[in-house]
Order: structure tokens, then C-alpha cells, then sequence
């Protein structure tokens, strides 16, 4: 079960992901033990950036696909091969566009590499903060500094994912 907290005029969440079922029992543990509506807000904030960072790697997955890495790997190292055997402007020329290719194909593995990154911190600080807020519901172990600093995680991750996908939005 997905909450929207504050968010009416969301279309659904997209279909599960491999992270979700972490999120939802994270969620589930933080509503039974967090009645601050500030927080609750802010982790609906969060779970709304999750799936906006998981489109846009899918987006940038499929994107991958369709540039065929192995065949442009390949193409380039044929180049290469071409232009050590008979220098020439052409052969140079050529193995220099299919390089530039490749570097471009790899930033994009990279950006996908980042975004998972991202997304896996966010989802860790979820847990830590369910499994403090439990922790703090059941015997005060958690002072108010550490939910504080454990919500300052949260909104450095919220504000990554942010910029990741305004980057991302801008290509």
C-alpha cells in the first residue's frame, strides 16, 4: 500500500519496484510510531521523489538499450583497430566520433549507477528512521537531536534526488 501524504492530485505510482516493498514496511513502521505531520509530509515528499528518480533511471535504461553499448563498444575498437592499421584523416576521424559515443553511452551508465546510489540511500535513511522511531516509542533510546539529524539525512536525500532529476530533465 502506497500513502500520498498531502499530495491529492498525484496520478498512481507506477507499477512495484525492487525497493518498494523496503519503502512500504518503513512507512508502515514510522506511521505507527511518528505522529509529527512535519515528518509525515516530508517522508511523502521523499516516497514521491523515489518514484520520480526510479522513472527517470528506467527512463534512462531504456534509453541505453537503444544505443546498443556492445555494438557501439564494438564499432569503436573496430575504428581503432582501422586507424592503427591505415592512418588516415577518415579512419581518425570516424574512431573519434564512435569515441565520443562511447564516452557518451558511458556517462549514461554512469547517471543510472548514481541514481540507484541515491535511491538506495534514501531508502536506507527511511529504515534507520523507522527503526529509531520504534526505538524511541518503545523506551526514549532516540534523543530529539538524533530524530533531528536522522530528518537532516532525509532531507539531503530528498534534495539530491531532487537535483539528480532536474539534471536529468534538462537533457
Amino acid at each position: 500500500m502506497v500513502v500520498n501524504f498531502g499530495r491529492k492530485d498525484d496520478p498512481a505510482p507506477p507499477p512495484p519496484t525492487r525497493w518498494q516493498a523496503r519503502l512500504n514496511a518503513s512507512m508502515v513502521l514510522v506511521r505507527q510510531h511518528v505522529t509529527d505531520p512535519v515528518i509525515l509530509r516530508r517522508l511523502g515528499e521523499i516516497e514521491g521523489a523515489l518514484w520520480t528518480a526510479d522513472a527517470d533511471r528506467k527512463r534512462l535504461e531504456e534509453t541505453l538499450v537503444q544505443l546498443q553499448p556492445e555494438r557501439a563498444n564494438r564499432e569503436l575498437k573496430d575504428a581503432l583497430r582501422r586507424d592503427f592499421e591505415d592512418p588516415s584523416a577518415a579512419n581518425a576521424s570516424l574512431a573519434q566520433s564512435l569515441q565520443r559515443r562511447h564516452e557518451g553511452i558511458h556517462g549514461l551508465q554512469d547517471r543510472i549507477e548514481q541514481l540507484e546510489r541515491s535511491i538506495e540511500e534514501t531508502i536506507a535513511d527511511v529504515e534507520v528512521l523507522a527503526a529509531s522511531s520504534a526505538q524511541l516509542r518503545l523506551n526514549n533510546a532516540v534523543s530529539g537531536a538524533e530524530s533531528d539529524r536522522l530528518m537532516d539525512h532525509l532531507n539531503e536525500d530528498l534534495r539530491i534526488l531532487s537535483k539528480v532529476h532536474e539534471d536529468l530533465v534538462d537533457l
